[in-house]
């Protein structure tokens, strides 16, 4: 099997020339193993570092649901000395929060699709509807034409 390359290489090589076996062989290595992480961080960004929680951010606060000793301790971070151990961070959670289908739109598209007509106030979602025959029913109640 000869694979013809995009642009030659700078030792001139402009196809490369294997069996099927070989080539599989080549796209198996590429292809990670399961369950495992793809990027790995080294140095001061690795989980093990003693110095990540310095440099690593700490998760925003929602409602002011952080404690005082919590806040005390953000706001006097460990000394940076290599030889001392650094604290491990409260595992309060995960960084990622939900973000509502109408703050996606509304950040993506620009489009305010919670926000009533009538009187401008905001609305919520009260239920999903997914069955045929009850859409068309609604839909015919509000004279909209199916």
């Amino acid at each position: 099997m000869r694979l013809q390359l995009k642009r030659p290489w700078s030792d001139g090589t402009y196809a490369l020339e294997m069996d099927a076996l070989a080539l599989l062989s080549r796209l198996a290595a590429s292809v990670p193993p399961p369950r495992q992480h793809v990027v790995v961080y080294a140095g001061v960004l690795a989980s093990s570092s003693r110095w990540r929680p310095l440099i690593i951010p700490p998760p925003q606060e929602e409602d002011g649901a952080a404690t005082t000793e919590e806040k005390t301790a953000s706001q006097n971070p460990p000394t940076a000395s290599p030889s001392a151990p650094v604290p491990a961070p409260a595992s309060g959670g995960t960084r990622c929060r939900y973000i509502k289908w109408a703050e996606l739109m509304r950040l993506t598209f620009g489009l305010t699709v919670d926000k009533c007509l009538a009187c401008g106030g905001r609305m919520k979602l009260r239920a999903l509807v997914h069955d045929p025959t009850s859409i068309q029913r609604f839909l015919r109640h509000l004279g909209v034409v199916t």
